[in-house]
């Protein structure tokens, strides 16, 4: 900022913290869309499983609970957002 009360500093900080929030809200809704893929994945495998008359699949859904951390930890670690 050149001078007290200038416009345009004020229009470039406004700005910055626009573009800071819409990143917040962008990064909540990816992980979000995410986490609901991946339930909506684990879902459709096993109820698929129970129809399929494929064994190799029934062998396959159980293990799907046991890699839920693993997902879901690369998911929350997503940052669009730097930290400053």
């Amino acid at each position: 900022m050149q001078k007290a009360y200038e416009l345009k500093a004020l229009g470039q900080m406004v700005w910055e913290e626009v573009k800071k929030d819409g990143l917040e809200l962008a990064e909540k809704a990816v992980k979000q869309s995410l986490k609901s893929s991946y339930n909506g994945f684990k879902r459709w495998m096993s109820e698929s499983s129970v129809m399929s008359e494929n064994k190799a699949d029934d062998i396959v859904v159980p293990f799907l609970s046991y890699i839920d951390g693993m997902v879901i930890g690369k998911i929350d670690g997503i940052k669009l957002v730097k930290d400053v």
